[in-house]
């Protein structure tokens, strides 16, 4: 598997880059909005995946592992292929993605060129639990006691970009309103709240 390429820009084709590794040419499909980050002669560091098709082998390319982490399970959803995973993991920001998903907005999702409210709410049914499993991992909650499962969410909620003085009091109304426990169900409840009072 090729998960990772350095080396020079030979060129820029539309949605795709050839990058040189030691005198191999490797064409990369970046996206049309990132493709025009690139220019010819300039070094470069690209996550890739390999995806094999019938009718060939493609490399997709991204600029942080972040993002191939969010195209990985993009390809998990029923009817995305790699272009449109690709278009979405480099639409959205990836603390913006799981946020999205969390507090179950199909409207930010289907901002995203070629993905309508149908294809939004497929992806928000399919991934709402893996993002929540995922999220209880990067806290480290799963072994967490449940005294300390607040700052568990909170640490959650700042880690997908918001501050601590907006979500330290959705936490509190949460909390003292005894609607959730266990750590996915508060992190849906806050981003549910939150989106709301913006």
């Amino acid at each position: 598997m090729i998960s990772e390429l350095r080396g020079t820009v030979l060129a820029c084709r539309g949605s795709k880059i050839v990058l040189d590794v030691n005198g191999v040419g490797f064409e990369v499909n970046v996206g049309p909005d990132r493709a025009s980050a690139y220019r010819p002669g300039q070094e470069a560091r690209v996550f890739t995946r390999l995806i094999f098709r019938e009718d060939g082998l493609y490399l997709y390319g991204f600029q942080a592992e972040e993002e191939r982490a969010v195209f990985d399970l993009l390809l998990t959803v029923r009817g995305i292929g790699p272009k449109q995973a690709l278009a979405l993991a480099a639409f959205l920001e990836p603390s913006d993605f799981y946020r999205a998903v969390l507090s179950q907005d199909d409207a930010t999702l289907a901002k995203c060129p070629g993905v309508g409210r149908k294809t939004a709410s497929r992806i928000l049914v399919e991934l709402r639990d893996k993002i929540g499993l995922a999220a209880e991992e990067r806290c480290g909650s799963r072994t967490s006691k449940p005294a300390n499962v607040w700052e568990d969410a909170l640490e959650g909620l700042v880690a997908l970009g918001y501050t601590q003085e907006e979500v330290r009091p959705i936490l509190d109304e949460v909390k003292r309103e005894g609607v959730a426990s266990d750590l996915e169900t508060i992190l849906r409840e806050a981003l549910k709240r939150i989106a709301r009072r913006r």
